[in-house]
């Protein structure tokens, strides 16, 4: 009998395990059974079915997390920017975005990488990150020049999101996109604070019809 023979016969199935939710296998590690936290990028996952394990925080750089960290913001802000509502507007836009973010927080069927971003948001680190980097890039801008850098920001995160996490993407991108609903429908267009007017007005459809391309949702 051949050496090739032989060694064809007594070779091993492979064998696959579960995963444990956070880590992956690596190439060096499948035959020794241990695993490499998710976020190790010095070897190559190996998950079961071959698709990265869900993301998180140490899946990204620091400016990247921020750019995610911020992004909700930027979803109602795209809306705002669309046509300005006033200051009770204004006011309700902005308490649509952070019931969103309240939502995220407590509903049990979140994604997990949405539940990141929205659980280190609440912290005081987190919270000056997102402003800072929104101070950074939007500051000096004129009001007409803010949905345009609103939506090509989105599009950076969808970018992002299909690089790092394309596990997250779809839900994480579909978030977004209701925020900026939400925003658009949070004030009534038109009208005055005791009248009514139309609740999402023809630019902010056509704002949310850029959103959604940003995205690709």
């Amino acid at each position: 009998m051949s050496f090739e023979a032989s060694s064809t016969r007594s070779r091993v199935p492979e064998r696959h395990n579960v995963v444990p939710s956070g880590q992956c296998r690596t190439a060096g590690q499948h035959a020794a059974g241990s695993f490499a936290p998710a976020g190790d990028r010095s070897i190559g996952c190996l998950c079961p079915t071959g698709v990265r394990s869900m993301a998180d925080k140490t899946s990204f750089t620091k400016d990247e997390w921020t750019l995610l960290l911020e992004s909700p913001m930027i979803a109602g802000m795209a809306i705002t920017a669309a046509e300005p509502s006033g200051l009770w507007g204004l006011l309700k836009e902005s308490f649509a975005g952070g019931s969103a973010l309240t939502e995220a927080a407590s509903s049990p069927g979140t994604n997990a990488l949405v539940k990141s971003v929205v659980t280190d948001f609440a912290s005081s680190e987190g919270r000056s990150a997102a402003r800072d980097g929104l101070k950074a890039k939007f500051a000096s801008s004129k009001p007409a020049e803010m949905k345009g850098k609103c939506i090509d920001e989105l599009r950076q995160v969808s970018a992002l999101l299909a690089a790092k996490a394309p596990g997250d993407a779809a839900e994480f991108k579909g978030w977004l996109r209701k925020i900026s609903q939400s925003t658009a429908e949070a004030a009534s267009e038109g009208g005055g604070l005791f009248s009514g007017g139309v609740q999402v007005s023809d630019a902010e459809k056509a704002t949310l019809g850029e959103i959604s391309t940003a995205l690709g949702v």
